[in-house]
């Protein structure tokens, strides 16, 4: 999701006055078995080919090493604060060059390390911090991963100026690096354990991972830069919306615990927020929330939005017993047994009254909600039970385990085909939810066989925009401003031109 498996590490590159371009920090670390020339400080020049014990294995340039890479990445002849690619063969990196504000460096800023040697004396002129892609990723991934880069620079200029925070990190690295290439040390042997020392003694590489991570495990990542500034982080791009807009009849379902979600907020977290994730039930609609929280509308789809774009929530429509969930037909292990293991697992910890085989047989086919609860009337624990029962079905509605079923109606007439876009308009161009009124030969066809003069009648040619397999009820109800029964009554009493169908 969001091209997160085209992400392929994060490099923090710097350049110095005297010590030239370095390395910093890679994450995650160099394969050394590829690399056992770097192990005697000789790197791969560029342009010449790898052994040939390691032919058709060298092909990433995120495997070169320090002394190849840095140059490229951080070079005095590259523009500042803006946004820089590299590409070499698949691979693409993403920077964002800065210089260091001249007026912060100090000696002390510079001496601020407990790993002592020769690079405490450095003083440096240059950064980036670059992502590293896949090359044919496609533009909306790439802008956003220079956003990421630029939000990280940004806030770590900040903390230099404050308090001289990222000279300070890159000294503690680079004097790590300077111990792995000492010939008098004995102790440290891969890239690997040099990584787990940077990470040890380095707060920023801890960023540089938990972000990489965060990144590829979520595509998104909430974090703090030297526990101060606070960074969000996501790789889905600020203009991908909903197709489907939200309507009051809709609710929010979390996708974490309430009480784990609430303890990762920032502190100046908005009020509005925390009294959503507090108040917020399956059973509960917009509408609802809106009058208990005493919020506009308006206020709380901008809040739901946000947790959408974060992967903290998802849209529902309300846990009622007239809904219909069945197993969802994408649903798929592809023979990993593992995946199903683990939700097995996750089930039976969070449910020891449910047997999971069990309840995705019982979601095999359509049946309301209603009558999955009636079946638990002959046990003595029912109110337990049911209140189990509704959250076991939010949990298979987090696992994407099964789906609502929606209920739309199709007007069919004989001899008449059904226009499936508005008139005039190009079915590419159409909107989904667009009503499409009658033709002049349906609404003909409607009068000569149904028109008595009736309230009634006039109700059901106005909802014949919305029966062209579009519209589910609720969304008929709420644009109509009608109740259930009378859509059930119009349904019924024209039953001989309307088909329902769930889908």
């Amino acid at each position: 999701m969001y091209g997160r498996d085209k992400l392929k590490g994060f490099l923090l590159v710097t350049k110095g006055h005297t010590g030239g371009d370095q390395l910093c920090f890679r994450y995650p670390p160099k394969k050394d078995q590829l690399h056992n020339r770097d192990k005697a400080s000789d790197p791969l020049p560029v342009g010449e080919e790898p052994p040939a014990a390691t032919k058709g294995t060298f092909h990433c340039p995120l495997e070169f090493s320090s002394k190849v890479l840095a140059p490229l990445l951080c070079s005095s002849k590259l523009p500042c604060n803006t946004a820089f690619e590299l590409v070499i063969g698949d691979t693409m990196f993403i920077g964002w060059p800065s210089n260091f504000d001249k007026e912060t460096v100090t000696d002390n800023d510079l001496r601020k390390t407990d790993l002592g040697s020769s690079i405490e004396g450095e003083s440096f002129s240059m950064f980036s911090f670059v992502l590293v892609i896949d090359r044919d990723s496609d533009a909306s991934f790439m802008r956003m991963c220079k956003n990421i880069v630029q939000q990280v620079t940004v806030a770590s200029l900040y903390e230099e100026k404050r308090c001289g925070y990222l000279r300070q990190q890159m000294t503690r690295l680079l004097n790590i690096r300077e111990r792995r290439r000492s010939k008098n040390s004995k102790a440290i042997k891969s890239q690997e354990f040099t990584t787990q020392i940077g990470l040890q003694a380095s707060s920023l590489a801890v960023l540089i991972r938990d972000i990489y991570t965060g990144l590829t495990e979520h595509g998104y990542i909430n974090c703090r830069l030297n526990d101060w500034i606070s960074l969000s982080l996501s790789l889905k791009d600020h203009d991908d919306h909903p197709q489907v807009p939200l309507r009051p009849y809709q609710t929010i379902l979390l996708l974490e615990k309430t009480d784990k979600f609430l303890a990762s907020l920032p502190a100046d977290a908005s009020r509005q927020l925390k009294l959503l994730v507090k108040s917020t039930k399956p059973t509960m609609s917009f509408a609802l929330l809106q009058s208990e929280m005493g919020v506009p509308l308006s206020q709380l789809y901008i809040i739901t939005s946000h947790l959408i774009y974060w992967g903290k929530a998802r849209i529902i429509g309300i846990l009622s017993k007239l809904n219909t969930y069945i197993l969802n037909p994408c649903m798929t292990y592809n023979g990993n047994s593992s995946q199903f293991m683990q939700q097995q697992y996750e089930f039976n910890r969070e449910f020891p009254n449910f047997d999971f085989c069990e309840i995705l047989g019982t979601f095999s086919f359509p049946c309301k909600l209603g009558d999955h609860i009636e079946r638990l009337t002959t046990s003595t624990r029912k109110g337990t039970l049911e209140a189990e029962f509704i959250e076991m079905v939010c949990w298979l509605i987090r696992n994407n385990l099964v789906i609502l079923l929606r209920t739309y109606v199709f007007l069919v007439l004989p001899g008449i085909s059904s226009p499936r876009h508005p008139p005039g308009v190009p079915q590419e161009e159409a909107y989904t939810l667009s009503p499409i009124p009658l033709t002049a030969e349906e609404e003909a066809y409607l009068d000569k066989k149904f028109n008595d003069g009736s309230q009634t009648f006039l109700v059901f040619k106005k909802l014949c925009r919305f029966f062209r397999g579009y519209h589910h009820y609720e969304e008929i109800m709420w644009r109509e401003n009608i109740k259930r029964e009378v859509l059930m009554d119009i349904i019924e009493r024209y039953s001989e031109v309307l088909v329902t169908a769930n889908l």
